[in-house]
């Protein structure tokens, strides 16, 4: 999911042989949408020799679903680069305009008031 990677980047890390599969989804741009980059990101896999391919996501209640259930039984992991409270989005949101690293931020409050003390809420336990 590195959507925001010139061509140049994604081949440096894709093994000789390599697909490499797009996956967007809707955009600002009411005409284009992703279509340019997509095109670009086609063109430019071509030339060197690697695969393409692309979908669209689109969230459905099934897939979602599907998805959920792998995640709580462990079999899909997330890739979680860290979790800060309320008083550290302000830094997360700097970290990821500054172009973070691979994981995700995610941001759970420092204490929910229906969860009693020192219990974690089920989004700490799954990350943990």
């Amino acid at each position: 999911m590195r959507g925001n990677r010139t061509a140049a980047q994604i081949r440096s890390i894709l093994a000789p042989g390599a697909r490499y599969v797009a996956a967007s989804g809707p955009k600002t741009n009411r005409v284009l949408g992703p279509v340019p980059h997509i095109l670009r990101m086609k063109f430019a896999m071509k030339r060197a020799g690697v695969g393409f391919s692309q979908f669209t996501a689109a969230a459905n209640h099934d897939d979602l679903s599907y998805l959920a259930g792998l995640l709580a039984s462990g079999q899909l992991v997330p890739a979680v680069e860290r979790v800060v409270g309320l008083d550290g989005v302000a830094e997360a949101i700097d970290q990821i305009a500054s172009d973070h690293g691979p994981g995700k931020i995610v941001v759970v409050p420092s204490k929910i008031p229906s969860q009693p003390e020192g219990e974690s809420s089920p989004a700490e336990r799954h990350i943990q």
